[in-house]
């Protein structure tokens, strides 16, 4: 685990039993650490993103959209590694082709954005802290996200840490919900993103039924806290 992780993940993670090791980096550096331990001791590598078989299993979550709802114009996932949203995108696109699937990056670490523009996989310029620390950092160059990523996600929204930190409290003080940065990252993008829409001259009344995938609820207290005064 990247020792620049959330505390309160840390935290968890310890008082779950699991053994851990601290890497001094980013999530790429922890995850080129995790294959070479389990490739010096004949373990299985499981990738948390760079797997057919996680994708599928991300892929579950478009199903239980399309069970839950109807009409579905778009889809607002924050993309870190791109398994979330590789898989969520493989079922909508192959089901509903003509919703629209949106990426949302934090400007601190906004990898998979840059990459799509270059063409190849990219780092970002230099390494910003992000409340987004679940989606922050580079990806593997062979990751089969990449592709899936270019060809199916329809746009990028990129927001900033004062966008994310405001989701995180809407979310607290108007729903009750305790989410993490990514997920601030998710619905700080779909905030802006319908807002400009509401705001456009040419704009329906109606902007469609618009999804947010809320990916995680481990923020440490203290920063939650400090956010929500």
């Amino acid at each position: 685990i990247p020792a620049s992780a959330s505390k309160r993940k840390i935290e968890k993670l310890r008082q779950s039993g699991v053994d851990l090791v601290e890497v001094n980096g980013d999530s790429l550096h922890a995850e080129l650490s995790g294959k070479k331990f389990a490739e010096d001791n004949n373990l299985t590598w499981v990738s948390p993103y760079n797997d057919e078989l996680v994708i599928a299993g991300q892929g579950t979550i478009g199903l239980e959209l399309d069970q839950d709802l109807n009409d579905i114009e778009r889809v607002f996932v924050t993309v870190g590694g791109g398994g979330l949203i590789s898989g969520i995108a493989s079922w909508m696109k192959h089901h509903h082709p003509h919703v629209e699937i949106i990426g949302c990056q934090p400007l601190n670490s906004p990898e998979m954005y840059l990459s799509t523009l270059a063409g190849e996989v990219v780092n970002a310029p230099e390494a910003l802290d992000t409340l987004s620390d679940g989606s922050a950092g580079p990806l593997e160059e062979d990751s089969i996200t990449f592709p899936i990523c270019k060809n199916l996600i329809d746009r990028f929204v990129v927001v900033d840490e004062e966008a994310i930190g405001k989701a995180i409290r809407y979310l607290y003080e108007r729903h009750g919900m305790i989410v993490e940065g990514a997920a601030g990252v998710a619905m700080a993008a779909a905030s802006t993103d319908i807002y400009n829409m509401f705001s456009s001259k040419n704009s329906r009344s109606d902007v469609g039924t618009s999804v947010v995938i809320l990916c995680g609820g481990n923020i440490d207290p203290i920063v939650h806290q400090r956010i929500c005064l």
